[in-house]
């Protein structure tokens, strides 16, 4: 039996499914959005960066889940897209904090339902806080379930998955993320833009720090910035895809194949973890700050942990923590 060469689901075949499945229990979901990086990159950036990176590490085995290109940005509490770039039209593709978090419940619920033995959740746009909110999700569903599977939520160009450090390395619409999005579609890429301003501009607002399209005021200047490439996006891909695929070994050597499986909560049970996972956190969601505490540098109340709110663990004691 050969392990079938795509990784994506939605090319799989059914036995092609469990045959892939069953040699790398992981599954990848890549998450991103059509967002504002600067007049030089397609509004696809977020999107083509966590999928590229998501297929590198595929290529060593596991699945690819069907991608999510919806995001937060526009909310009312606060519209990144204009009050902290200044642009007075948005482009992105938003729907609410709640929405997106519900969202991402169905989608681990789904793998786990499945069969998976680990769940990355890769993504290539995030808003101050959401990363705490995801885990806490990640989290609670862990607990209330009792299942084993191993998830995790990652940055696909930051974090445990980044390349090495250049100038301007971690500043959106800087070095890694336009050299990745020429290295992926240079049919789509605008050299010649490089800091050029927008056809289209607008006035008033916004981060001072960064032009009316979100990308960082003087870029690339030589003294401040690396250039972007499409050499060092091809690295920076692989490097990544490559961090991911090892992380995600170590999930699998992580899975606890010791205890019984249950089984993944049906969708009326879904719809009741998400209850309560609202009831319980929603006040301490760190990315759905205001305009007021992101200047002050403030956010909500850390979480005071799961004994608070009497949550236990439905598996018990974990082996792997």
């Amino acid at each position: 039996m050969s392990v079938p060469t795509s990784a994506e689901w939605l090319e799989l075949t059914p036995d092609e499914f469990f045959e892939r499945r069953d040699a790398c229990s992981v599954c990848y979901m890549p998450y991103g959005y059509p967002e504002a990086h600067g007049v030089y990159n397609p509004l696809g950036v977020d999107f083509y960066i966590s999928t590229a990176v998501v297929r590198r590490a595929a290529s060593h085995g596991g699945i690819i889940a069907p991608p999510f290109a919806w995001h937060i940005d526009e909310e009312p509490a606060f519209n990144w897209g204009i009050d902290s770039c200044g642009m007075g039209e948005q482009v992105v593709a938003a729907i609410p904090c709640d929405l997106f978090l519900h969202n991402v419940l169905y989608h681990i619920r789904a793998m786990d339902a499945r069969g998976f033995r680990a769940a990355a959740l890769i993504t290539g746009h995030c808003v101050p806080g959401l990363d705490e909110d995801v885990r806490l999700l990640i989290d609670y569903y862990r607990r209330r379930t009792g299942t084993p599977m191993q998830i995790v939520w990652e940055v696909a160009y930051d974090g445990p998955l980044a390349p090495e450090k250049l100038p301007g390395h971690d500043t959106h619409a800087g070095t890694v993320e336009t050299s990745i999005a020429w290295a992926l579609h240079p049919e789509l890429a605008h050299p010649e833009r490089l800091g050029k301003p927008a056809r289209r501009a607008f006035e008033g607002g916004g981060n001072e720090a960064f032009d009316a399209f979100c990308a960082p005021k003087g870029f690339p200047e030589a003294e401040k910035w690396t250039v972007p490439s499409v050499e060092y996006g091809r690295y920076c891909t692989e490097r990544a895809g490559d961090k991911l695929a090892e992380l995600a070994r170590r999930l699998l050597a992580s899975y606890d194949d010791t205890r019984p499986r249950p089984a993944a909560p049906d969708f009326n049970r879904t719809a009741e973890l998400w209850a309560g996972f609202v009831r319980i956190t929603s006040r301490y969601w760190r990315s759905t700050m205001t305009v007021g505490q992101y200047d002050r540098h403030e956010s909500h109340p850390a979480f005071p942990g799961w004994d608070v709110f009497g949550v236990e663990d439905a598996a018990g004691p974990r082996r792997n923590g």
